[in-house]
Parts: C-alpha cells; structure tokens; sequence
C-alpha cells in the first residue's frame, strides 16, 4: 500500500519492477499487486513525490510512504510576464531545461519538445534542408479556420519564431497549455503559449562552451519497384487481357535483362538514383562565451550549421549569433538587453514541373524501362518529365533569409516589493528568393523553354513596447500577494 506523509492512500503510483518493463499502479484505496522475487527491486513514482527504490523482502507487506519533492516544488517557473514556483501553480504548464535539449543533434529549435512534453505534439512531414521544422500542436486542433492552430512563440518576452533559436541557446521552455496559463495573453494564447528563455551570463570567471556535431543521413526505406523485364512483362499480359497486343516482344524483354543496349533497353530505379545523388552529410557547431560581475555580466554565442540533402544541389547553411547583457545599474535599477540574428541560404534543384518534393513524387511514376540519362546527351522521359534531365539542368531554387530580433528592458524597484518595467523590442526580418527554370532539350521530339526567372523579396517589422508595474507581498510566512498591471502594444508592417 502507497500512503502519503499525512497517512492518507494515494491512487495511481506507478509501481514498476526494476529492469523491466512489468508494472502496476496503485488503486483508489492506495494498493498494488505484483508478482516478484526475493531481493528484487520495484521503482516507485508519483508527480510531485520523490522516487523511491524499495526491495521485495519475501511475501511482506509493503507499506510505503511518499515524500513530497520539496525541490521540484520550490522550482521556479517562468509563466505569463513573470515567473511562478511550481508549487502556487494552477493551470497545466510544463518546462524543458537545457540540460534536456544539449544531447539532441536538431538542426531545427521546434524539433526539440519531441516526446518532452505531455500534451504537446511534434510532427516533422519533411527531412529535406532548411526545410525540416516541424509543426507544434499543444492539446489538439484549436480550430479549422484560416486563424491557423499555431502556438504564441515568445522569445525573452518578445513574439517570434520557435525556429530563429539557436537550440544552443535554449535555457528553457516552458508550455502553457490551458486557459488558466494562458489566458493573460488573450486570444493569441488559444492554441497555447511557448515561453523560450535564452541563455544569461552568470557571475565568474569566463566560461567558454563549445557543442558540435557531424553526421550523415541515408535514404533507409525506398519502394521496392519491378525492374525493367518484369514490368515489360507485366505490361504485356495488361495489354493481353485489355483486348490489345502485347507492347514488347520476348527479343526486347531479353535485352532489357541481359543490360547490352542501356539506352534504348534500359533498368533504371530514378527514385532510387535520385534520392541517393546527395551526401547527406550535416554538421553543426556553436561556440558560446559567458562571464559576469556583481554589475555586469553577459553570454556571447556564435553557431553554424550545414545541412547537405540525400537529393544533390540541395542543402542548407546558416549562422546565427546571440548577445545577451545584464547590467544591474543601481540596488534598485537594472537593464537587460539580448540581441540575436541569423542569416540563412536553402539551395533545391528545380524543375518546370514544380520543386524538389515534386521531382521526388514524380520520379516513382517513371517505370524503369524508361532511359534517364543516354550515352548521346538526350534524356528519356515520361508524361514529358524526366528527374535525370532537370538534375543536369541549370534550374534552381533558392531562398535567403536574414532576421535580427533586439530588446532591451528597464527595471526599477522605488518601493519594496514594488517593480516598474519598460521593454523595447524590435523583430525585423528580410528574404530574398529565386526561382529559375532554364531551357532543357530532352530529345529530338521534346524541349522544354523558354528559360524564367522569378525573384521576389520583401520584409517585416514587429515593434513592441511593454510597460508592467509589479506589486508582491508575504503575509505571516504563508500567504502572498502578487498584483500586477500591464500595457503591451504591437506594430506590424510587413
């Protein structure tokens, strides 16, 4: 049986038998059953207990007492314009520490909540450079409007992109996922909120991080298709049993199998060719900085990262920088300022047809009986595509972009427990693409023209301005009392 400290049963520990994966948890009345042996040791576990190791003493009752983690409860938790201790919370949020975040190899920050967070879905539909972020879903669809079901992303207080954080620089994340959480921030805060703090200086000496990585992706699972022979086979009995006559005759089937003439009989797998044309090769590397006095400290970061696709002519490059600064003025005055920015380049292979995801759908339907690249410069096609031909073409696609987020808060404190704050941010980011199709002679029968070229570029600019006044106050050791007020205003123009 499972008790509290106060003597009193508690329903639903998980009570699970070490080094397996065999457990129960406890019921209504705090009890269990479980089968085990002499010197066996069950795991015991509770939200906002301390796990607790217990060995099996033959057929003895155990009577088990939890104890409150007073730790975890002491936490503290940053929440709407502020922070909370986990132990006076009452809506639904969890937290992501950087210590959870530093072994994973993510080349995207929204990749990182992963199977971290309960209530919280990560989904990635793409692998490809620069184009794997994946879409963040707290507790479910919030709704089937144009309005998106998107989470609020703030970063050091400030609106932005999950995705222009260096995960490096992750101190934590925090989820909000109910309404009680949420609701200060409004109807922006309906799908949820994430909270992204960013790594601070601490007082020391020089501190020099350094976190970098290489490997290699492969394509693992490929559709298993019919080589040449077989589909020349195949297609035969299809015509034989539409009423038609058969497309090849036994001559060409053979010299589709015995390989003598590739141009004309060929086996080619073009999803297969395709697919491992690219290296596959990922690296990423970042360098960080960090020191402080009783006045000043501050965290210096610069990372890197290249992302070279399975498909050839495509990958990914970006740099990125974080500056964070704190200055305590006076006792009671201090300023706090973080800047980060990145620049980043995505280069695809192109084709008239459409982009990369495109020549990848198509290349399935090219059955390998039709030639890719000839011995002549000519290409083999179907429904007037051919992958092999656009891969050695000058078509491309390319997307640049460059964002610089700034902010810089102002806190004074005239009054014990009284805090006066004023933030000034700024989100300004710029791209500038390119889409170019050139002219492709696939045979003597089919060309592709004229060449096109498409350029678009523009940019948007978020201004935030917030002013906060915070009052709080303990009673007698046991009640407190937090009132805060607030002004926030944002100016988009994009």
């Amino acid at each position: 049986i499972v008790k509290d400290a106060l003597d009193s049963p508690l329903i639903g520990v998980s009570i699970v038998l070490k080094g397996t994966t065999q457990g129960v948890i406890s019921d209504v009345d705090g009890r269990f059953a479980l089968s085990a042996k002499q010197g066996d040791v069950l795991q015991i576990s509770y939200v906002g207990y301390v796990t607790q190791e217990v060995k099996v003493d033959g057929n003895k009752l155990l009577q088990i007492t939890m104890q409150e983690d007073l730790l975890n409860l002491e936490e503290v938790v940053v929440v709407g314009y502020g922070t909370q201790k986990k132990v006076n919370l009452t809506g639904s949020v969890s937290s992501v520490s950087s210590d959870a975040l530093e072994s994973r190899p993510i080349t995207q920050a929204s990749q990182a909540l992963s199977g971290l967070v309960s209530g919280v879905t990560i989904s990635q539909s793409s692998g490809s450079p620069g184009g794997d972020q994946a879409t963040i879903r707290i507790r479910g669809l919030g709704t089937f409007s144009g309005a998106g079901c998107d989470p609020l992303v703030l970063i050091d207080g400030l609106s932005g992109s999950i995705n222009d954080v260096d995960p490096n620089n992750i101190e934590t994340i925090t989820v909000l996922k109910d309404a009680a959480s949420a609701a200060i921030y409004g109807t922006r805060a309906a799908n949820g909120v994430i909270l992204i703090e960013t790594k601070r200086g601490k007082k020391g000496k020089i501190q020099v991080s350094y976190n970098g990585y290489v490997g290699v992706q492969r394509a693992t699972e490929l559709p298993d298709l019919l080589d040449s022979w077989d589909y020349a086979t195949l297609k035969n009995e299809a015509d034989i049993n539409g009423g038609g006559s058969a497309t090849y005759t036994d001559a060409e089937i053979e010299l589709f199998r015995n390989g003598t003439d590739p141009d004309n009989y060929p086996n080619v797998n073009h999803m297969k060719d395709l697919v491992t044309s690219g290296s596959g090769f990922q690296t990423g590397h970042n360098v960080s900085f960090s020191s402080g006095t009783d006045r000043l400290s501050y965290m210096f970061s610069m990372g890197y990262l290249r992302h070279e696709g399975i498909v050839a002519k495509n990958d990914y490059t970006k740099y990125n920088f974080q500056l964070n600064v704190d200055n305590q003025i006076l006792s009671n005055l201090s300023l706090k300022a973080s800047f980060s920015g990145y620049t980043s380049q995505t280069n695809e292979p192109y084709t008239g047809d459409g982009d990369m995801n495109r020549m990848i759908g198509m290349s399935v339907r090219e059955n390998a009986a039709i030639p890719g690249r000839k011995s002549d410069g000519t290409y083999g096609y179907q429904d007037l595509f051919c992958p092999e031909g656009w891969m050695d073409s000058q078509s491309f696609l390319q997307d640049n972009y460059k964002n610089l987020l700034a902010g810089v808060e102002v806190s004074w404190e005239p009054l014990k427990g009284l805090v006066l704050s004023g933030k000034v941010g700024y989100n300004y980011t710029t791209y500038y693409n390119k889409k170019y199709i050139s002219e492709l002679v696939f045979d003597e029968n089919y060309t592709y023209s004229p060449n096109s070229l498409n350029v678009s570029n523009g940019n948007e600019n978020l201004t935030t301005l917030q002013f906060l006044a915070k009052y709080g106050k303990t009673f007698n050791k046991e009640h407190r009392l937090d009132v805060m007020f607030g002004i926030s205003q944002e100016s988009f123009l994009g």
